[in-house]
């Protein structure tokens, strides 16, 4: 089955298509403001949490 240029190029772009659409719904959900407030808490209890597992007086 031999498929036409026309027909693999539209295929191309088709997909590309595709994947800028997701990527485009990524970036939109990365700079969301409330993703972006529950990453920064949970990177603060993160380190909140690290610094205080660590005893300073041994140091």
């Amino acid at each position: 089955m031999k498929r036409s240029l026309q027909t693999d190029v539209a295929s191309v772009l088709n997909l590309a298509k595709r994947i800028n659409c997701l990527f485009k719904f990524r970036v939109d959900f990365m700079k969301s403001d409330i993703l972006e407030k529950d990453v920064n808490k949970s990177v603060n209890r993160f380190f909140e949490i690290n610094l205080n597992s660590i005893d300073f007086e041994k140091i």
